[in-house]
């Protein structure tokens, strides 16, 4: 089992070798270098934000779902108030 990650890994490092010589695989790799780099500038929330975040969807999640709803039921007694 572990000589085949081993296999694995080995070929997946002589791929990547291969393709740094190639002009795609220059790009492809400044392309990962700079999104890293971009990423390692982000300033991420914490936890606290990321909760209060959270909530603050899940109730506009609630409040829309009712809005809908009670739409959706106007609507629907009115059809029938129409129709009938």
């Amino acid at each position: 089992m572990l000589y085949r990650v081993l296999i694995l890994s080995g070929l997946l490092f002589v791929s990547l070798g291969l393709l740094s010589r190639t002009e795609f695989g220059k790009n492809a790799m400044k392309l990962i270098v700079d999104a890293r780099t971009e990423v390692s500038k982000v300033v991420w929330p914490g936890r606290g934000e990321t909760t209060q975040m959270t909530v603050v969807v899940l109730i506009m999640i609630l409040i829309l779902a009712l809005v809908f709803w009670g739409l959706d039921s106007l609507l629907s007694f009115l059809s029938k108030f129409i129709l009938s």
